[in-house]
């Protein structure tokens, strides 16, 4: 029988898809949950409940199972980290973990994918170059975009991210299909938030800097049971659906890159 290999623990982003195949590998090893659970002074039930989700890893079971899998000080600080990025409520506090794992070089080998997904949507200029490469008259310039792209965008800016666009191979000429975005759950979450966030402030900044013939904003208040909000969210996907269409119809005419925001968020507890 061929001989199971420990987890690589930088091949993770999920701490719970981690320690599922941990619980796995050492059942090979003929060392139970509640072997485990013993060594990590804590119960099995308790484990049972971290890999169903509906509790977290504490701090001192990170340290506990390190220690009774022999990690070293920076595989236990990595296991600590996808805790605080899939757990953490605090944006801030997941960037700065997520920060934290991909400065591992043994995460960049396994992670190429997410790492450009990551700082693709992390700064929005990227988003709208690789757009905008779809556009008719586009010039993969530094004056062509420099002519385009708002004032507020620095020269450096705009350069640093034309070398990552071309570097990642994000670009695509306007017959030639745009490539998929490759991230784990967590961190596409991520870089999502990072990128929602920014677009919400560009929204809030348009009000002022752009006529409302130029520019876009809508809303509704509504007060909605749990079921009624699943609703409204079907609404908003098939509404995205159909604005996904529209890349596809024959273009005419002088054209810009938009940014449509369609959000729910509670205003109440």
């Amino acid at each position: 029988m061929k001989e199971k290999q420990k987890p690589n623990i930088y091949e993770y982003h999920d701490y719970r898809n981690y320690l599922e195949d941990v619980i796995q590998f050492l059942s090979f090893k003929k060392v139970s949950l509640r072997k485990l659970a013993k060594e990590m002074n804590t119960t099995a039930a308790n484990l049972s409940m971290i890999r169903r989700g509906d509790r977290g890893l504490s701090e001192n079971l990170c340290e506990s199972l390190g220690n009774f899998l022999g990690l070293i000080t920076a595989q236990v600080s990595y296991l600590k980290s996808m805790v605080t990025l899939m757990d953490d409520k605090d944006l801030e506090r997941k960037h700065q973990a997520y920060k934290k794992m991909k400065r591992h070089y043994k995460y960049q080998k396994h992670h190429g994918e997410s790492l450009d997904s990551y700082k693709y949507l992390s700064d929005w200029v990227n988003v709208v170059i690789r757009e905008m490469s779809q556009l008719e008259d586009f010039e993969f310039s530094f004056n062509y975009l420099r002519s385009k792209l708002p004032k507020k965008v620095s020269g450096p800016r705009i350069k640093k991210s034309m070398a990552f666009l071309e570097e990642s191979g994000y670009l695509k000429a306007p017959d030639e299909e745009l490539p998929l975005l490759e991230c784990a759950g967590g961190v596409y979450k991520l870089s999502l938030s990072k990128f929602h966030g920014d677009m919400m402030q560009l929204n809030a900044e348009s009000i002022y800097d752009n006529t409302s013939l130029e520019r876009m904003i809508m809303g509704h208040t509504i007060a909605l049971d749990d079921e009624g909000f699943k609703e409204g969210v079907e609404i908003i996907e098939e509404a995205i659906k159909k604005l996904q269409g529209l890349s596809k119809k024959k273009k005419s005419g002088k054209q810009k890159v938009y940014h449509f925001t369609l959000a729910g968020i509670p205003l109440t507890k």
